[in-house]
């Protein structure tokens, strides 16, 4: 998952998050590093692009943070 965030007095606001499911966890970095290279450009003063990996039961509760479908 990669998520962009702008941040603004130390509070950041997600702007857009994208995601790809993958089996197991080498597959999974390799997408993480893809989204991270696809979405790289968005990287600015006040805005961070960060990667993660997730496992499904995490991805679950980050749905609900993010109200992602």
């Amino acid at each position: 998952m990669v998520d962009v965030t702008r941040w603004d007095d130390g509070v950041g606001t997600s702007i857009s998050n994208h995601h790809e499911w993958c089996e197991g966890k080498a597959a999974a970095i390799a997408a993480a590093r893809r989204l991270l290279a696809a979405h790289a450009d968005k990287f600015a003063e006040d805005i961070t692009v960060e990667a993660e990996v997730l496992t499904d039961l995490e991805w679950q509760d980050r749905r609900r943070d993010f109200d992602l479908d």
